[in-house]
């Protein structure tokens, strides 16, 4: 997961300030902000289903781990990285930075301290609903494990729409406000 997050980020996070000076082309162009912000996260994204899915495989296969085993971590790498691509992109598009001259001065300094600590408080979030409700069930009451593990699954659907959906508005209101 960690290492589909780097490249994520460094795609994802300074993407809107990236277009620098250039970025009333896109702000002129006949699509909305929340577009331009979706076509960026499909972008940050694919590390994790490209790279992921590849790391994912590869250890299941060192470890002889089983089928669900599989399933589980590359549903958790794969659900976990929408959300925080969409965090990194989110806060990126909220503080942007149109003016840099060199391409290390992308990213702000909002972004740069708040997409971290948000995206680590949804990982923690995420894990402990995809592994610890069944971990909690195995440990107190086995017969519900199924159960909570489908609670926990569920939830973590949930928690992750409701997480890229305010990233994204948060974005696309922010870039509406931009003026060119």
């Amino acid at each position: 997961f960690f290492v589909c997050m780097s490249p994520s980020n460094v795609i994802g996070g300074p993407s809107i300030s990236r277009e620098g000076r250039g970025f009333w082309l896109l702000k002129t162009a006949p699509i909305s902000a929340r577009q331009i912000l979706v076509g960026k996260l499909a972008l940050a994204y694919l590390p994790y289903p490209l790279v992921g899915t590849l790391l994912v495989t590869l250890l299941v296969v060192l470890q002889r781990g089983g089928l669900l085993g599989f399933a589980v971590a590359l549903g958790l790498v794969l659900v976990a990285g929408l959300g925080t691509s969409a965090i990194a992109l989110g806060m990126g598009a909220a503080f942007p930075r149109f003016d840099w001259e060199n391409p290390q001065q992308q990213n702000t300094l909002q972004a740069g301290c708040l997409a971290p600590v948000l995206y680590m408080s949804y990982v923690a979030f995420a894990a402990g609903l995809a592994l610890g409700l069944p971990a909690l069930g195995a440990a107190l009451a086995p017969e519900w494990t199924g159960w909570l593990t489908a609670l926990g699954w569920a939830l973590l659907a949930v928690l992750t729409a409701g997480v890229v959906w305010a990233a994204l508005a948060m974005g696309a209101a922010r870039l509406e406000q931009v003026e060119v």
